[in-house]
C-alpha cells in the first residue's frame, strides 16, 4: 500500500481512477441543486437518528458548513453535473490502494462503492490526505484551487472520459464530495451503532469529525476565495 500521497503516484491514480469510469457504459448526468438538497435533506435526517449530547457540536459545525455553500452561492447553481455509475468510495491510499512490483496499481475493498460524482474519488483521496496532516498548509488541498490545477484536473477528466468539464464547476464537485463524504460517515457510525452505542465510543468518533472538518473549512473557505478570483479574471 501507498504510505503517503507523492506528486507521482497521485498522477498514477488520477489515470487509473479516470480510465475505470471511461470503462463504464455511461456517465449519467444530474443537476447540481438537486444533488445538494438530496444530500443536505439525508444528512439532517440521519443526524437527528443519533442526535445526542456528544453529536450537537458536530451537528452545529454541519449545518453551518452547509449554510456557507448556500451562501456563496455554490448549492444554488442549476449547472449539471457527470455522474459515474460505480465510484470507489473510500479511496484510501493508505489501505484501498496497492501498487505490485512490476508498477501496477489496484484499487481494492469495494464495500463503499456506488453512484456518485465523477470527481467524488477524487477529492475524497485528497481530503484523507488533508486528515493525515498536522498542518493544513503541508495537505495537498490547502494550494490546490488555483487557476492551473483547476484547469489541469478538467483537461484530464475531458481528455479520459470524452466530456465537457468546465473548470469553473470544479468547486461546485468539491462541495458535492464533501458533504457527500459526512453522510456515508454519518451512516456508517449509523449501521455500527449497537443498542445504543456506547457513549465514550459515540463522543470518540464525532470528536474526530469535528476537527476533520475543522481542516475542511480552511480549505473550503480558501476555495471560495480562490475561485470568486479567478471568476473575476473570467476564465
Amino acid at each position: 500500500s501507498l504510505v503517503k500521497l507523492t506528486a507521482t503516484n497521485h498522477d498514477e491514480i488520477v489515470r487509473k481512477l479516470f480510465k475505470f469510469y471511461s470503462e463504464q457504459e455511461s456517465i449519467i448526468i444530474k443537476n447540481n441543486k438537486e444533488e445538494f438538497d438530496r444530500i443536505v435533506l439525508r444528512l439532517k435526517e440521519n443526524m437527528e437518528l443519533i442526535s445526542s449530547n456528544n453529536t450537537q457540536v458536530f451537528n452545529t459545525k454541519i449545518k453551518e458548513l452547509i449554510d456557507k455553500i448556500q451562501i456563496n452561492g455554490i448549492s444554488k447553481s442549476n449547472r449539471n453535473l457527470f455522474f459515474s455509475e460505480i465510484v470507489h468510495g473510500d479511496l484510501n491510499y493508505k489501505e484501498n490502494i496497492i501498487k505490485t512490483i512490476d508498477g501496477k496499481l489496484f484499487f481494492i475493498d469495494w464495500e463503499m462503492s456506488r453512484s456518485a460524482n465523477i470527481l467524488y474519488d477524487y477529492f475524497y483521496m485528497l481530503l484523507y490526505e488533508l486528515s493525515q496532516q498536522k498542518n493544513i498548509e503541508n495537505s495537498i488541498l490547502f494550494n490546490y484551487f488555483s487557476c492551473s490545477q483547476m484547469k489541469l484536473l478538467s483537461q484530464e477528466v475531458n481528455k479520459q472520459l470524452d466530456l465537457q468539464l468546465d473548470p469553473n464547476a470544479i468547486l461546485n464537485y468539491f462541495c458535492l464530495a464533501i458533504l457527500d463524504m459526512f453522510l456515508y460517515k454519518i451512516l456508517i457510525i449509523k449501521k455500527k451503532r449497537i443498542q445504543p452505542m456506547n457513549k465514550i465510543e459515540l463522543k470518540k468518533r464525532f470528536l474526530s469529525l469535528e476537527k476533520y472538518l475543522d481542516k475542511i473549512y480552511v480549505i473550503l473557505d480558501k476555495a471560495i476565495k480562490n475561485n470568486d478570483n479567478i471568476n473575476e479574471k473570467k476564465y
